[in-house]
C-alpha cells in the first residue's frame, strides 16, 4: 500500500510524494513508469528518492470523486470521460491492466471561465498497482480494486484482464453523469435481516440486476471455471423471479437512444471476452453522447434495488 507522505513546492510547482515500502514493488513501479513515459493521459513520474523508496509526482488540483460533485457543463462531462478513457487506452496499448479504475484515481487540473469550470487535463493515477500482462495472460487468485468499482470477475478473484477495466470505467461514467455511486450500500441495507448481509451480496445483486443478460451470464460462469465464486453468482441469480425481474441494459426504457444502450451493454457485458475494448469504445458512434439530454439516465432508477 502506497502512502502519500507529503506535498513539496519548488519554483512554484507542487509535487506529491508517495512511499513504496517494499523494494521489489518500488523497483517494479520504476520499471512500469519508464514504460509509460510520455503518456499524455497518465500521471507521469517526475522523480524518485531511491534511498527512501519514494516516488515523486506532479501535483494536480483535484480528483474526479470530488470534481464530479460540481455543477459541470455537458461539454466538461464529455471531456472528462473522453480523456479518462484515453488514459485507460494508453495502458491497454501496452498490455497493462489497472485494477484501481475508480473516480479517486483520476486526477485533473481545471480553471474557471465565464463562471464555469473548464477542464485542462485528466490523468489516470496510482499506476503502481497496475499489472503488465502477456497476451492471453490474466490475474487470478487475488481480490483487487475497490468493492464499489470492481468488475464481476474481479469479485471472483479472476481471471482478470484488460476487459475488467472497461466494466469499472462504465461505473465511473455513471458516477460522473449521475453524481451517484450506484453500487453503494447503506448500513440499513446491511442490517435488513437477522443474518446481516455482507456488502458483496448487495453489490453483486445489483450488478446482476443492472447488467446480466441471460446468455452473457451463462458465458461468465463458464469463464470462471471451477472458481468457488461461481456458486455465489448462481445463488444470487436464482434470487430473481417473476416478482423480482432483472432489468439489464437492453430493457432500460428510460434510455431512449438505442446506440447508447449498445455502448453501455458493450462496456458492461458480463462475459469479459465480449466487452468493448478501449479502441472500440472510443470509436463508438455514441460515446460522446453519454450525457446528451435525449440519452439521459434517470438517477431515480438506481435507488432501492
Amino acid at each position: 500500500m502506497m502512502d502519500v507522505i507529503g506535498k513539496e513546492c519548488a519554483d512554484g510547482h507542487s509535487f506529491v510524494l508517495k512511499n513504496v515500502p517494499d523494494k521489489t514493488h518500488f523497483d517494479y513501479s520504476m520499471d512500469l513508469y519508464c514504460k509509460l513515459d510520455g503518456s499524455r493521459h497518465l500521471r507521469a513520474l517526475h522523480d524518485t528518492v531511491p534511498s527512501d523508496s519514494v516516488l515523486v509526482f506532479p501535483f494536480l488540483r483535484d480528483d474526479l470523486l470530488k470534481f464530479a460533485c460540481n455543477d459541470l457543463s455537458t461539454a466538461c462531462v464529455k471531456a472528462v470521460l473522453n480523456q479518462g478513457l484515453h488514459g485507460i487506452a494508453e495502458l491497454h496499448a501496452r498490455g497493462i491492466v489497472h485494477p484501481g479504475v475508480k473516480p479517486s484515481n483520476f486526477f485533473l487540473d481545471y480553471h474557471e471561465a465565464d463562471g464555469k469550470l473548464a477542464l485542462d487535463k485528466v490523468q489516470l493515477s496510482d499506476l503502481e498497482d497496475a499489472r503488465m500482462l502477456m497476451p492471453s495472460e490474466a490475474v487470478s487468485g487475488t481480490l483487487t480494486g475497490n468493492e464499489l468499482w470492481r468488475s464481476p470477475e474481479a469479485w471472483a478473484k479472476g481471471p482478470l484482464a484488460l476487459p475488467s477495466d472497461m466494466f469499472s470505467f462504465w461505473l465511473v461514467c455513471l458516477y460522473v453523469v449521475l453524481r451517484r455511486i450506484v453500487l453503494a450500500y447503506t448500513m440499513e441495507e446491511l442490517e435488513m435481516d437477522e443474518e446481516k448481509l455482507r456488502p458483496e451480496v448487495i453489490i453483486l445483486h445489483r450488478q446482476i440486476f443492472y447488467f446480466a443478460e441471460e446468455s452473457s451470464f451463462a458465458a461468465f460462469l463458464e469463464y470462471l471455471g471451477d472458481s468457488p465464486y461461481r456458486q455465489i453468482f448462481e445463488v444470487l441469480l436464482g434470487g430473481f423471479d417473476d416478482d423480482s425481474r432483472r432489468e439489464p441494459v437492453r430493457l432500460w426504457s428510460f434510455v431512449k437512444d438505442e446506440d447508447v444502450k449498445d455502448l453501455v451493454a458493450g462496456l458492461t457485458d458480463f462475459d469479459p471476452r465480449k466487452r468493448l475494448t478501449t479502441d472500440e469504445a472510443l470509436k463508438h458512434r455514441r460515446f460522446t453522447a453519454l450525457n446528451d439530454d435525449e440519452s439521459h439516465v434517470d438517477g431515480d432508477y438506481f435507488n432501492g434495488v
